[in-house]
């Protein structure tokens, strides 16, 4: 399993258009659903879980954070650095906010989800492979966009979530 890679802005936004995705990164996949981010943080951490599920296991993916600091008062950047750093990324999310890992490695996502979603943070997660697309809202909503194979599966998830 090799390690997390850590970009800046400028790397991770051609990161995303050298697999597919153009900015502001509305994919244009069959499959296309936008929810409520849950409140309880309890739910947002089962809500990590369940996308996790269904997403495979191959390839890599990057988890780019576009904005911060929206609530700061509900924030809690310095947990978000010390998973990081944990990793053995020292530099903060202000130098290097994208992170590019492997898709096998669903404990490390999970808790960079987390702690997303913890924050309030927008951010873009998606596939290497150009299979589905994730952003998380400040404004309380998640979009999920999803090639037709994963659809049945992305549909689930969020059904739970309703």
């Amino acid at each position: 399993m090799s390690a997390i890679t850590c970009l800046t802005a400028d790397e991770s936004s051609e990161w995303l258009r050298s697999h597919g995705y153009i900015a502001p990164y509305e994919s244009g996949f069959a499959f296309h659903r936008e929810v409520k981010t849950p409140l309880d943080s309890g739910q947002k951490c089962a809500l990590a879980k369940c996308i996790l599920r269904w997403l495979p296991a191959d390839g890599e993916c990057i988890l780019l954070i576009t904005a911060w600091g929206i609530w700061p008062s509900s924030e809690n950047r310095e947990l978000f650095e010390r998973v990081r750093a944990s990793l053995g990324e020292t530099r903060t999310i202000v130098e290097l906010p994208g992170q590019v890992l492997p898709l096998e490695n669903k404990g490390v996502l999970e808790c960079l989800l987390d702690v997303c979603f913890y924050n309030f943070w927008d951010i873009v997660f998606a596939d290497a492979r150009h299979r589905w697309l994730i952003r998380f809202s400040h404004d309380e909503y998640i979009t999920i966009d999803a090639d037709p194979a994963f659809a049945p599966l992305a549909e689930q998830a969020l059904n739970a979530f309703q």
